[in-house]
């Protein structure tokens, strides 16, 4: 949301500042309040796109590393927790439980 916004705002930014190239008649305007005016907007419109491309990057890492890695063995599925390494073992009915720690799957 923060990504977001700052870019919609630059742009709002951006469009003020063609508008008012617009109203002097695509004449030359004075450079230096204009640059006041254009640096803001891109610096905010590259800020929010640094931050909404972060953001998914983080998002993709961290839900990789939720899912834990997921292994099928002979006796049913199990899956790694990624904050112990433990491995915890269900049947297809979906139910986690906890058990002991499977030989085959490391």
């Amino acid at each position: 949301m923060l990504g977001l916004s700052l870019g919609l705002i630059g742009l709002g930014v951006a469009v003020y500042s063609v508008d008012t190239w617009a109203h002097a008649r695509l004449a030359a305007l004075d450079p230096s309040t204009m640059m006041r005016v254009a640096i803001p907007s891109v610096t905010l419109m590259l800020a929010g796109a640094e931050i909404v491309f972060a953001s998914f990057l983080l998002g993709l890492s961290m839900s990789a590393r939720l899912t834990g890695a997921i292994h099928e063995s002979g006796r049913g599925r199990a899956f790694k927790l990624p904050l112990d390494g433990a491995w915890l073992e269900y049947e297809n009915t979906n139910r986690l439980m906890p058990g002991k720690s499977l030989d085959i799957c490391r």
